[in-house]
């Protein structure tokens, strides 16, 4: 009964996110409809993560497949993924007049357990040999890698908390997308482990380089005003 009331909980959670996360994207930034409409995706995200690592630990600990425990880890990474995203982007709008280094345990200790959990599951998929968990554990490494870098260094551009902000949201969508082509893939019964890392990557692969395009774009816009 607690299994089956937690996993209602993770699905209504994931639906809301995904059913909203477009909208702060499409809405006038610092707009009341992008704040909160900004905030129920965030906490739908939260509540993602944190039933979907109970639902995928139970699930690591029942099964003896060697398949659907790399599934759970994979789920359970890009929760994580979801969590660090969110965080450094929010947090970006709690420090955006910061001019030092930010030493929070909480800033710099969410992007270094991405961090190391992305080597721990690149060498687990190794060891397993499942092409998704190398294939996609580079991701987390980056990200980890990228917002260690951002709190540890003084900022050098006087909008970083706007693209800080844009960079972490655009993740925690990507993130939300990536679970959604998870769980449907494995419904699909699509069993082609190339197939499966090109659906996984996908949102990346399209989210990244819209991100830079969008960056870009406001750099510019910012310039002009300046």
């Amino acid at each position: 009964m607690f299994f089956k009331s937690l996993l209602f909980i993770h699905v209504l959670a994931g639906a809301t996110a995904l059913f909203v996360f477009w909208i702060p994207l499409v809405t006038a930034k610092g707009g009341k409809i992008h704040r909160r409409v900004g905030w129920v995706f965030v906490s739908a995200m939260a509540i993602t993560a944190i039933t979907a690592w109970v639902v995928c630990g139970f699930r690591f600990a029942e099964t003896t497949d060697e398949g659907q425990r790399a599934a759970a880890v994979f789920l359970a990474f890009v929760g994580l993924l979801a969590i660090n995203t969110s965080w450094n982007g929010l947090r970006a709008l709690r420090f955006k007049h910061r001019t030092t280094a930010q030493y929070h345990p909480l800033d710099l200790g969410i992007p270094l357990l991405l961090l190391l959990s992305g080597l721990g599951i690149f060498f687990y998929g190794l060891q397993v040999n499942v092409t998704l968990l190398i294939g996609f554990a580079p991701v987390g490494i980056v990200i980890g890698f990228l917002d260690l870098a951002y709190w540890l260094r003084p900022p050098k551009e006087r909008m970083h908390w706007f693209f800080q902000h844009m960079a972490g949201m655009i993740g925690t969508c990507i993130a939300t997308v990536t679970a959604f082509l998870t769980v449907n893939a494995n419904s699909l019964g699509i069993q082609s482990p190339y197939l499966i890392l090109a659906i996984f990557l996908a949102p990346t692969a399209i989210g990244v380089p819209g991100m830079f395009v969008w960056q870009r774009r406001y750099r510019k816009q910012f310039a002009e005003k300046t």
